[in-house]
This record gives structure tokens, C-alpha cells and sequence, in this order.
């Protein structure tokens, strides 16, 4: 009886429905699944708050800002920029100016007994340099004058490749105007400021050294800018008067800036 059955069910196995059903099984593809992924990662911990390195970007972002402004505030405001904001002054503010300058140590001061003529219009005008040499010498031979010209010292500098600004003035040089009344050398003015006053001082010290009997000055084609005019006040020494040849030429912001303190004197 056993047996029967069993071969029985041997022949149902490999009978054709048997072999149908089970190929109709294969052709069905697999019963898909749902997959979830993760979700994206946030930059803050659900559970922990924001990441430090984000409390550390909004301060650096912050002080950078705060940095800015106060350069801004510092820019505008006219105690910390004196050439930038003011051409003119008061009397009250011009003595507080020249305390300041007291303050700091000036080349030639007070105790050097030394006068120092500006005249920003030289240029062309050898006939009046001529005349204020007699005038502003305490001696007949005028050996105790001495006379600066920027234009001379910056040809000397850009002449000479060994020079300590000889390069950096050629770079920057935007124009040479023999025909200037003034200083004939322009330049696009990235220079640091108080160039041309080291020149001048430089020179200065040069001579006083070589001829110990100068103690009068003109400074021809000087000062060449305010802020010039502002930092030989500062590191050199005080302008003593500031000549001019003409009336017009008053009109300069450079005459103007010693206008206000009296110190401008026109000369024939």
C-alpha cells in the first residue's frame, strides 16, 4: 500500500501539472520590498543643538564685521585723520596741534635754532630765490643759508639704481612737467606718506654735518602735498614762514593749511 502511494505521488511530481505549476512559480519575480534610507544628516544634532564649529563661524563672521566698522568710524573721524578731513583750523585747534607735535621728537627742534622757509612755488623763479637768500640770511655772504630743492633730490634718487627710493619713485611716477611752477614730479600717490620729507630731512642732516654754520633753510618746491606739509611738522621740524610769489597761488590747499596759523608771507 506503501509502496502504491509512493509511486503514486512520484508520477504526479514529474506529471505536466505538475512541471506547469511549478514553471508558472518561476515566472513570477520576487515580491519587492520597500527600502528607506536614511534621512539626510542634519547640521544640528536633533538631540544635541547646534555643532560648535557653528557658534565659532558666527564669531569670526562677527569680529570681522565689528573690525570693519571701526575702521570705518576711524576713518571718518577727523582727530585720527587730519590731512583727510581738515585743510583749516581754528586757533584753539592749531595750538593743540602743535602740542601734540611738541610731544613727539622732531629732527631739528625748537633747541637747534634752525628756520625753515617753505616755498611750494619755486620753480621758475631763480631771481626770487636769489632775493629771499639775502633776505632771510643774518649775513652778508649768506653762508649760513642753505637751500633744499625737492625736484633735486628726486632726480638724484631715480638716477641713481643704488638709491634707497630710486625704484620705488620711478615705478610710481606718473609725470615730469619742467613747465611746473612747483614740484614738476607727479606721482599716482601709493607712496607711503612722509616720503618726501625723509628726502628732505635726510639732506637736511647732510649738510648741517658738512657745514655746521647753516642755520637758515629754504625748502624749494616744498611742501609737495599736505599731508608732506603735515609730516615734516611731525618728524623734522616746524615751518618757520611759507613764502609765495604770487597772489593766485594762495589758493592752494597746501598755503591755505599755513594761512590759518599765519605763517604765509608773499614776496616780490
Amino acid at each position: 500500500m506503501f509502496s502504491q502511494t509512493l509511486r503514486l505521488g512520484t508520477r504526479m511530481r514529474h506529471g505536466p501539472k505538475f512541471l506547469m505549476t511549478s514553471q508558472m512559480v518561476k515566472r513570477f519575480p520576487p515580491i519587492a520590498t520597500r527600502k528607506y534610507s536614511k534621512p539626510p544628516s542634519s547640521s544640528f544634532n536633533n538631540d544635541g543643538g547646534p555643532k560648535v564649529r557653528h557658534f565659532l563661524f558666527v564669531g569670526i563672521v562677527g569680529t570681522i564685521l565689528f573690525v570693519m566698522v571701526v575702521n570705518k568710524i576711524n576713518e571718518q573721524d577727523p582727530k585720527t585723520s587730519l590731512a583727510k578731513k581738515k585743510n583749516t583750523y581754528s586757533e584753539e585747534e592749531w595750538e593743540s596741534y602743535v602740542a601734540g607735535l611738541k610731544r613727539k621728537k622732531q629732527r631739528f627742534d625748537f633747541s637747534s635754532n634752525k628756520e625753515f622757509y617753505a616755498i611750494p612755488f619755486a620753480n621758475k623763479s631763480p631771481k626770487q630765490i636769489e632775493n629771499l637768500k639775502r633776505e632771510v640770511s643774518n649775513s652778508s655772504s649768506q653762508e649760513n643759508v642753505g637751500v633744499v630743492d625737492i625736484n633735486e633730490l628726486i632726480a638724484k634718487q631715480i638716477d641713481n639704481p643704488a638709491s634707497a627710493y630710486g625704484l620705488l619713485l620711478k615705478t610710481t611716477l606718473v609725470e615730469n612737467d619742467p613747465n611746473s611752477q612747483s614740484c614738476t614730479y607727479s606721482f599716482n600717490w601709493n607712496l607711503a606718506k612722509g616720503i618726501f620729507s625723509k628726502l628732505v630731512c635726510d639732506e637736511l642732516v647732510r649738510m648741517t654735518n658738512e657745514s655746521p654754520q647753516l642755520d637758515r633753510f629754504l625748502l624749494l618746491n616744498f611742501p609737495n602735498s599736505l599731508p608732506e606739509a603735515i609730516k615734516f611738522e611731525q618728524d623734522v621740524a616746524n615751518i618757520t614762514k611759507l613764502i609765495v610769489f604770487k597772489e593766485e597761488q594762495k589758493d592752494d590747499v597746501v598755503v591755505k593749511y599755513f594761512d590759518t596759523v599765519d605763517k604765509v608771507s608773499l614776496s616780490n
